[in-house]
């Protein structure tokens, strides 16, 4: 789950003013300088070339301010125990963003989804953040091309428009016209998970869409999800979100508003 906490969209601190996270936070950072700044933490001090990132894991502070001039940048502060938040800042050190404009315009639409607060909001949130992440995740550690990656591109775009579908890894080889384990190695080097772990986080992504903004029983809700048992369903969603389905749908529709409820 994705918790959004404050948005600041294109700050700017003058001349000589401070960005300062303190360490007291208990909750993820993400800061996206378009200035070339200072970076201090812990009295060490490095040059951080714009456009950049930074992504501070909870307790972690930094001190920024613009090199030559004013800083532009910005800040969202979040909670998450996503698998692919986790895994994109175990270093807490910048990084070069190479599409600027791009992220810009996704954090732009997250401040715009969360300002909504509609009941929706947790799906499109998810789905703006895992495309944020998957450009932090090419702009840290680089994506050469790989071959058949046009296919892999389709057949993830085919699972995440149709995750109720019996996606087994045979299935998707057969269609790919490759072994299913040369099929698991080509998914994984391109996309960082398996095409079996993408099954189930898209499908959960789905039922989080569908818990919020439906009155479905969870049985039915599991059916259009892709699958036939409900238990097992309840099972795997626990294990990604850490609650189970009727604990996630009451504690999102409890945080909305009662405008939204109606």
């Amino acid at each position: 789950m994705i918790q959004i906490g404050e948005i600041q969209w294109e700050k700017i601190y003058e001349k000589e003013a401070v960005c300062e996270i303190d360490k007291v936070h208990e909750d993820y950072v993400l800061l996206v300088c378009y200035s070339t700044c200072i970076q201090t933490k812990e009295q060490n001090s490095q040059t951080i070339l714009s456009p950049s990132a930074l992504l501070l894991s909870p307790s972690c502070g930094v001190s920024l301010q613009g090199k030559d001039g004013s800083l532009v940048v910005d800040i969202l502060r979040f909670d998450s125990d996503e698998a692919f938040v986790l895994a994109s800042c175990p270093d807490n050190l910048p990084f070069v963003l190479s599409d600027p404009d791009e992220t810009h315009a996704l954090l732009f639409l997250l401040k715009n989804e969360k300002q909504k607060n509609r009941v929706k909001c947790d799906y499109y949130l998810t789905t703006f953040f895992y495309l944020l992440f998957e450009k932090f995740k090419d702009a840290r550690f680089g994506k050469r091309q790989i071959l058949h990656q046009k296919e892999l591109i389709s057949l993830r775009k085919q699972i995440y428009d149709q995750p109720q579908k019996e996606w087994s890894i045979e299935k998707m080889a057969q269609w790919m016209n490759i072994s299913p384990n040369y099929l698991h190695v080509l998914y994984h080097d391109l996309f960082g998970v398996s095409c079996l772990e993408d099954v189930i986080f898209c499908r959960i992504l789905y039922a989080k869409r569908k818990l919020c903004g439906t009155n479905l029983p969870i049985v039915a809700i599991a059916e259009l999800c892709g699958y036939r048992n409900v238990e097992h369903f309840c099972r795997q969603f626990k294990k990604l979100t850490g609650l189970s389905p009727g604990q996630y749908r009451k504690k999102a529709l409890a945080a909305l508003p009662e405008s939204d409820l109606k």
